[in-house]
């Protein structure tokens, strides 16, 4: 599994939007495409629960720490550019 250092920028910015714009989880239909997520599911960042409705995404918890620690390490660097 890769650490949170070793995501793409595009992978922390899906992260960081389902952890700041929907805290708890996200529902999404079954006819949208979902294959920018697998890839974080797979490496256990989100946590995916079919429904009969589409498909729920939600941060994983055990990640957060590590994640939020990433998100202030990039935004201070940014801060000193």
């Amino acid at each position: 599994m890769r650490t949170p250092d070793q995501l793409t920028p595009d992978e922390l910015a899906t992260l960081l939007d389902l952890w700041h714009v929907y805290p708890d989880e996200i529902l999404m239909r079954h006819d949208r495409d979902h294959a920018w997520f697998d890839g974080l599911v797979d490496d256990g960042y989100i946590e995916r629960t079919e429904y009969n409705v589409g498909f729920s995404y939600r941060m994983a918890v055990e990640h957060a720490e590590g994640l939020a620690n990433v998100a202030q390490d990039l935004a201070a660097k940014a801060a000193m550019n």
